[in-house]
C-alpha cells in the first residue's frame, strides 16, 4: 500500500470488525524508513 491513511484506515476497520479492538494508529508513527522513529521519554 503507498496510501498510508488509507492503509491505517483499513487496519483501524478490520481489527474493529475481526477483533472487536478499536485502535488508532498516529500519522508520525507510519514511515516508509526503516529506521526505528526515537521514543520520547
Amino acid at each position: 500500500f503507498t496510501d498510508f491513511a488509507a492503509t491505517r484506515e483499513l487496519t483501524r476497520v478490520l481489527l474493529l470488525h475481526d477483533h472487536g479492538v478499536n485502535w488508532s494508529v498516529q500519522p508520525a508513527l507510519l514511515t516508509s524508513s526503516s529506521r526505528p522513529l526515537p521514543l520520547k521519554p
